[in-house]
């Protein structure tokens, strides 16, 4: 059970899915009083108080090819291509626009497959705050929804984009990043080696002194909050995403800075002071990633914990909230947190009762909960239960294989998820069900990126366009 980190960069698409290590172990019996899940010998998997299932609704018999001139759209009530499979590559939709390429430009289009924005940009971030980053080979600027550059481009490079009001920008190649805001004002000087965005009023930042990095969280006026005296990135590959991507909504920080040597790291949570509220946990493994979705900032008012060689989970005073200890606690989502106990799979709710099992003689991989439903392989098959337990949606469609260590899966948003069929050596065909398993998109794509808005980008053969799905 893993999520997947995927760095934003100025060259990868980003996907809203979540991955698991595929090197789990055997599950065993779950215990009495629970919901259990129990998957049979048999090639189809069954699922305990299984739900009726409405399958497939239209052509999934429908083929796709990649010429697009004598291509016929497909569609039926629940979807349809309102943008043809015309593009070398398609961003997922940001404040109603989409970036488009032709060949090595970028434009936008909006929903209404209009041209806002022509192709003639080398690169064009997401619109946020109404503003977009540019690029045209050689500097930098802005531009609005309307096309229209706000900011001119005689920048050397963003780090980030706009976010409440502010992005950090460079003047020149050989200087370093300073606060903007949307009139080009300065609103911190031009001193920074790299800089995030602005979440609630925070940033963190770098300073380099020499061969010397270190990384601190400002507010708007430069204020210094809390210092860490090494570069943060550093240990991305230990804790993924949690020194530059903390979640400052949160009332506690993650630190996750104590190395304890090349491998191993600790962490603690240190309020918005700076101050460090709970101790250092238990040294963890990277690999710990690799094998679950091991999220440690906190959700419905708990974090997990490594405590004497055990996971807990803590409240916000760095109490133990329930008795159980766990070898994996993942992190809690709508309430639930999957769980891994003495060769047992399952979800405890916050009050620290395991309200499912799984029980099963394979390997056993869960997601999070979202919208009521949580994603689940069993023996490579991957299906989505709900809160009872109850199989919603079957086992009946294969996590795809990224080739490495990880199953891809999405979640439920908007009350669709994205699903596929197929494996590494011919291929996956990609569409969309609903809460119910309806297929409201066959299966028949090569490629299905992000749902946002009621609108997701596909790609058949080599081209990418726009579907609108509709779940009403």
């Amino acid at each position: 059970m893993k999520k997947l980190i995927i760095i934003i960069c100025a060259t990868v698409l980003t996907l809203t899915l979540f991955a698991c290590d595929k090197s789990g172990q055997s599950e065993q019996s779950g215990q009495s009083g629970q919901s259990t899940v129990a998957a049979s010998q048999s090639a189809g998997v069954t699922i305990a108080k299984t739900s009726e299932v409405t399958t497939s609704v239209s052509s999934e018999s429908a083929t796709v090819t990649e010429s697009t001139d004598d291509r016929v759209p497909l569609g039926n009530e629940f979807y349809s291509e309102v943008v043809p499979p015309k593009y070398d590559w398609i961003k997922n939709f940001s404040e109603g626009l989409a970036v488009v390429q032709v060949k090595n430009k970028q434009g936008v289009i909006n929903k209404s497959n209009e041209e806002v924005v022509p192709p003639k940009y080398n690169w064009i971030e997401n619109f946020s705050e109404g503003l977009a980053v540019v690029f045209d080979g050689s500097k930098f600027g802005v531009i609005n929804e309307f096309g229209e550059e706000v900011l001119p481009l005689e920048y050397a490079n963003f780090s980030s984009y706009f976010s409440e009001g502010v992005a950090w920008a460079k003047k020149t190649h050989d200087s370093d990043y300073g606060l903007i805001d949307k009139n080009g004002n300065e609103i911190l000087p031009y001193k920074y080696h790299f800089a995030k965005p602005f979440v609630n009023g925070i940033a963190l930042v770098y300073t380099k002194d020499g061969d010397d990095y270190s990384s601190h969280f400002i507010d708007k006026t430069g204020k210094v909050f809390l210092s860490i005296p090494n570069y943060c990135d550093r240990w991305y590959y230990s804790f993924p995403d949690y020194c530059d991507s903390w979640d400052y909504s949160n009332p506690l920080y993650l630190i996750s800075i104590d190395e304890i040597d090349d491998y191993y790291s600790r962490y603690g949570y240190v309020d918005k002071e700076g101050k460090q509220i709970i101790p250092y946990s238990d040294p963890i493994a990277p690999t710990i990633f690799q094998d679950s979705g091991l999220n440690l900032s906190f959700s419905d008012g708990l974090a997990p914990y490594k405590k004497d060689g055990k996971f807990i989970a803590i409240d916000e005073s760095g109490n133990q909230a329930f008795s159980q200890s766990y070898d994996i606690l993942e992190g809690f989502s709508e309430g639930l947190s999957a769980f891994r106990r003495d060769g047992i799979s399952g979800f405890v709710d916050t009050s620290g009762k395991e309200v499912i099992t799984i029980d099963e003689d394979g390997y056993v991989y869960t997601g999070k909960f979202s919208e009521g439903l949580a994603p689940v392989v069993i023996r490579d098959k991957l299906g989505y239960i709900d809160k009872n337990g109850d199989t919603v949606i079957p086992f009946i469609y294969d996590p795809v294989d990224d080739g490495h260590t990880y199953w891809i899966f999405s979640d439920f948003t908007e009350g669709l998820a994205i699903v596929a069929k197929g494996d590494m050596q011919t291929g996956y065909k990609y569409g969309i069900v609903d809460k119910s398993g309806k297929e409201v998109v066959p299966l028949v794509y090569d490629y299905l990126l992000d749902l946002s808005d009621g609108m997701a980008v596909y790609s058949v053969g080599r081209k990418w366009g726009i579907l609108s799905v509709n779940n009403e």
